[in-house]
């Protein structure tokens, strides 16, 4: 995909076998492109500008990124990517038979067990609601394991993994992502990002000399300079 902003030189490369990164040294006009490509209003936006897939057909801005402007308050209830996760767990229920007939089997047997109990009392009782896998994971609460204490790098790979499971198609969008990582931290994750296939772009405001083997950079200095 490319990314083609009005008055620039050259589009910007996102792919997934590397992290795309577009370094913004003016901080205004930094701004100004966060607020465009989270805001998927195109160019519509206060910095307009257009994408592209490989094949040059326009792609529609409202649907291409996963923003992520706070990497401590990651969208796990992002109703998009849970629905996706469901899907996908029951598709796996659904083909995996042995799994289903056990499941279904011990189901059977917890319901008479449970049914059992109302012969002790007077009325007459059943199940108003026939079982359901994905409100069972839904009730018991199934999902990624996460705790608070998990380090940053953790819960970002932890999450990238989870909307990989879950389908998405979406670019994760960072907004000065490197702040928070070391550089060891930095390959790690463009590490687990190039190996699950997910397609990542960092908006950072500083400039950073460092190379990497899975980072695609492009520079955008004081002087509005690209490189």
């Amino acid at each position: 995909m490319k990314i083609s902003f009005a008055g620039m030189d050259r589009p910007i490369e996102v792919a997934q076998n590397a992290t795309s990164v577009l370094e913004v040294e003016n901080t205004v006009l930094h701004g100004r492109i966060c607020q465009s490509l989270i805001s998927g209003m195109g160019q519509q936006a206060i910095e307009p500008y257009t994408l592209w897939d490989e094949n040059e057909n326009e792609l529609r801005a409202a649907s291409i990124f996963l923003p992520v402007a706070n990497p401590f308050g990651l969208p796990w209830d992002d109703r998009s990517l849970q629905a996706g996760w469901y899907d996908r767990i029951g598709e796996i229920y659904l083909e995996d038979d042995d799994v289903r007939c056990e499941v279904e089997s011990l189901n059977a047997r917890m319901n008479s067990r449970i049914s059992e109990l109302g012969f002790q009392l007077h009325a007459e009782y059943s199940f108003a609601i026939e079982w359901d896998l994905i409100r069972q994971i839904k009730t018991l609460g199934f999902g990624v394991q996460r705790s608070a204490s998990d380090s940053l790098l953790d819960n970002l790979i932890r999450f990238i993994s989870w909307t990989v499971d879950a389908g998405c198609l979406k670019t994760l969008l960072f907004v000065n992502l490197k702040t928070f990582l070391s550089k060891s931290d930095l390959v790690e994750l463009y590490e687990q990002a190039f190996f699950l296939g997910s397609a990542l772009l960092l908006l950072e405001n500083k400039r950073d000399d460092t190379s990497y083997e899975y980072e695609a950079k492009t520079r955008i200095d004081q002087r509005f300079i690209e490189y």
